[in-house]
């Protein structure tokens, strides 16, 4: 199994019956808000780390 395959399980079994609340109620439009909150995080390290 290589890695993608295992992400696609890790996927299946959250958004399962008996998986994660959280992770069954999201959609890709749920998500956007998060995405843009940590791609803002991950700007903010690499400014950091590019002005030492």
């Amino acid at each position: 199994m290589n890695s993608f395959d295992e992400l696609k399980e890790v996927v299946r079994h959250l958004r399962a019956e008996d998986g994660c609340p959280w992770d069954r109620e999201q959609t890709h439009a749920s998500l956007k808000a998060t995405c843009i909150e940590e791609a803002a995080e991950v700007l903010c390290g690499i400014n950091i780390f590019c002005r030492l």
